[in-house]
C-alpha cells in the first residue's frame, strides 16, 4: 500500500493506494451469513473474494490470478440492515485509491457524510465513488484524467 499527503491551498489530505485483493477480508459471521448465498447466486467464475471498503461495503471479485492481468469485474455491495444490495458493478484492474484525510465529506443535498474512493478501470481511467454513512445513495463519477490522485496511483503499463 502507498500513502501520500497532497497538499492544497487550504486543505491537508491525504490518501491511499491499494489493491482490492490486499483489502480485509469479510470475516465476520453475520456479515458473511448474508453475503454467501448472495455471491454464491452470481453467475460467472466461481469462487469469489469478499473485501471490506468500509463497515458497510464489500467489493466483490473471482477469485484468480488473471484478475490483475486482464481485469475482472467488481461487484460493490451493500450490507445494510439484514439485507444485501448490488450497487454498482464495474470492470477494473483492482487498484483502489481513497481519502484517509478527511475521512468522510459532508453532502448537504444528501444530507449525510460520504467516504471518497477512486477505481481504476481496465481502460485505464478512473471512477470516484461516495459512500454514504447512512443514506441509500451510492455516488458516482467520472474521475478527469489529469486529475492527481489517479496519476498517482495507477498500475503499472501492460
Amino acid at each position: 500500500m502507498l500513502a501520500y499527503l497532497a497538499q492544497v491551498p487550504n486543505v491537508d489530505a491525504s490518501f491511499y493506494c491499494n489493491r482490492i485483493e490486499r483489502l480485509p477480508a469479510v470475516s465476520e459471521h453475520r456479515t458473511l451469513d448474508l453475503l454467501e448465498p448472495y455471491v454464491r447466486a452470481l453467475g460467472g467464475p466461481k469462487p469469489f473474494q469478499m473485501k471490506h471498503l468500509t463497515s458497510r461495503f464489500v467489493l466483490v471479485m473471482p477469485d484468480h490470478a488473471n484478475c490483475r492481468v486482464a481485469g475482472c469485474y467488481y461487484r460493490l455491495l451493500d450490507v445494510k440492515d439484514g439485507e444485501v444490495r448490488e450497487r454498482f458493478s464495474f470492470r477494473g484492474t483492482g487498484l483502489v485509491w481513497y481519502f484517509s484525510t478527511p475521512a468522510e465529506v459532508r453532502i448537504e443535498e444528501f444530507q449525510d457524510y460520504f467516504s471518497n474512493y477512486g477505481l481504476e478501470t481496465s481502460a485505464g481511467t478512473h471512477i470516484g465513488v461516495l459512500l454514504p454513512r447512512t443514506a441509500q445513495e451510492v455516488l458516482v463519477e467520472a474521475v478527469p484524467a489529469d486529475a492527481v490522485f489517479p496519476r498517482i496511483c495507477r498500475t503499472e503499463p501492460r
